[in-house]
């Protein structure tokens, strides 16, 4: 998905180069899943974690935009970590902590 699908572009053309303003490390906190309960306009877990990330993917935009960087393990942990298997969920949730208390911010 590219940033400017959900309304936010980074510049006047998505390929210039992006400067960081500051050494801020914010930690980008969203629900990837939890608290689904299904409703007509959001039937499926699928299209509840769909609607969470492009949350997410927005709000680390405005964080770029702003000079900083942003840090949000629940865009690509997923991928490879199975939050049903206890010992995968709680090797994430150490790794958030720790990554966490690595940043300046967290949103």
């Amino acid at each position: 998905m590219k940033i400017n699908s959900i309304g936010l572009s980074l510049g006047k053309n998505n390929n210039e180069n992006v400067h960081f303003k500051s050494d801020k490390a914010i930690y980008l906190c969203s629900s990837l899943a939890s608290g689904f309960k299904p409703t007509r306009e959001i039937p499926t877990i699928k299209d509840f974690i769909t609607l969470n990330m492009n949350k997410a993917l927005w709000h680390a935009a405005k964080i770029v935009k702003k000079g900083d960087f942003p840090y949000w393990n629940h865009s690509t942990w997923p991928k490879f970590l199975d939050d049903t298997k206890p010992e995968q969920r709680k090797m994430a949730m150490r790794a958030c902590i720790d990554l966490v208390t690595r940043c300046d911010a967290v949103v």
